[in-house]
């Protein structure tokens, strides 16, 4: 799915600006003081941008597996977790509407940011095959480490070289038997 694109907001367009200087310059005389509007305007919204991407950075960071060279406890995957894993889904769709929110301009984005978060974190939370794997991670070939260290049943193994070759063998010969049989010409009885 291709990720909206959100217009670039006039406080930072150029050709917005001049236009808003020339219809206000139509007004009043002294431009310097309308470009000086614009750039404390502009000013204003880039600190306000990077104190929001300082904040996805943080998250970012966050999210993270925990650093295994710490002394404590770790947690082996990065958050959300799982479709269960509410404080990570939040933490998720929090970010997410900040995120989108800035990017829309100085006055935000009415709340869009969260409604499209909230429904793409169900999206993802609710799908069957999502659901089936958090039970039994070890179907999708990659276990969760966490659980896996709990339960080292959970954890596929390799087939040893001999099974390798048995079940390579064994599949050759029914590919072999099914293409003989499919292929032969039909009987048909002559009375």
């Amino acid at each position: 799915m291709e990720p909206t694109r959100i217009p670039l907001p006039a406080v930072i367009d150029p050709d917005q600006i001049y236009l808003q200087a020339q219809e206000k310059s139509a007004r009043q005389q002294d431009k310097a003081e309308i470009y000086k509007e614009a750039l404390d305007s502009a000013c204003d919204y880039a600190q306000k941008l990077w104190h929001e991407v300082d904040v996805v950075r943080g998250y970012l960071l966050t999210s993270l597996p925990t650093d295994p060279r710490l002394p404590a406890p770790h947690r082996l995957t990065a958050s959300p977790t799982g479709p269960d894993d509410e404080p990570g889904w939040q933490a998720w769709i929090d970010t997410y509407a900040r995120a989108t929110s800035v990017l829309a301009g100085p006055k935000g984005d009415a709340g869009y940011g969260y409604g499209e978060g909230r429904q793409q974190a169900q999206l993802r939370r609710t799908a069957t095959n999502l659901r089936a794997l958090a039970r039994r991670p070890h179907l999708e070939g990659h276990p969760n480490p966490e659980e896996a260290a709990q339960n080292p049943g959970l954890v596929p193994r390799w087939p040893d070289a001999r099974t390798a070759l048995s079940v390579a063998v064994v599949t050759l010969a029914v590919e072999r038997a099914l293409a003989w049989f499919f292929r032969r010409p039909p009987t048909i009885p002559i009375s």
